[in-house]
């Protein structure tokens, strides 16, 4: 095989490596004030809502990774009374292929507290609408069980499929629970990654075996 060859199939399969997987989302919640600018929304529909639902971390504890309040946290005074429903959603992105999303998710030590937590995806573009958010990944203590979150940094990892060509949306996490019963959620480290369908690698491996076809009809 001729060294044009060779160097041909170092690009294929480096660009292999690379379509294997796209980072989509990577969030560490560093500077939660900055997010906003990332296209990062907060959404709070509580009955009798109290400020943005999601805020910056700490003091209870330490984050599962960086600086010790760089993770995120919703929690009961999210809402004055009745029921709390605070949405974060993440930047628009491609839907295209599927992939998977991870996430670290916590609660404090206190005990008897009833809170849940949601993830889903909308394919509704740009829209923040919580009634798009149909596409359920997760559901982290579905029936509000008293301590039915985890007491310390516990990995939640998840995998979604693609919509085709063009789709698009927002990722949301959705904390929900009453005033009266719930207490907090944390989350940090947030990641998601794309990975291009099957096809896109037939495909390569094609145009790979024209090539070696050609020197071949040559030699």
């Amino acid at each position: 095989m001729s060294k044009r060859i060779i160097a041909v199939l170092a690009l294929g399969c480096a660009a292999w490596s690379a379509q294997a997987n796209v980072t989509l989302i990577n969030e560490g919640f560093d500077n939660f004030n900055t997010l906003s600018s990332q296209g990062w929304s907060f959404t709070n529909l509580s009955v009798n809502p109290l400020g943005p639902g999601w805020v910056q971390g700490g003091p209870i504890f330490d984050a599962q990774s960086g600086a010790v309040d760089s993770y995120t946290q919703a929690s009961f005074v999210s809402a004055q009374s009745g029921k709390i429903d605070a949405w974060l959603m993440t930047p628009t992105v491609s839907l295209e292929s599927g992939g998977t999303l991870s996430f670290f998710v916590r609660t404090d030590e206190l005990s008897g507290f009833k809170d849940r937590l949601q993830v889903s995806f909308s394919s509704a573009g740009q829209s923040t609408d919580a009634a798009n958010f149909t596409n359920v990944l997760a559901d982290i203590n579905p029936t509000y069980q008293a301590d039915g979150i985890p007491a310390a940094w516990t990995q939640v990892s998840v995998i979604y499929s693609g919509l085709g060509n063009g789709s698009s949306g927002r990722f949301g996490f959705h904390y929900s629970g009453d005033y009266d019963t719930a207490n907090m959620v944390a989350m940090d480290t947030i990641n998601i990654q794309a990975i291009p369908e099957p096809g896109s690698f037939a495909l390569l491996g094609l145009g790979l075996a024209g090539l070696a076809f050609l020197r071949r009809r040559r030699d």
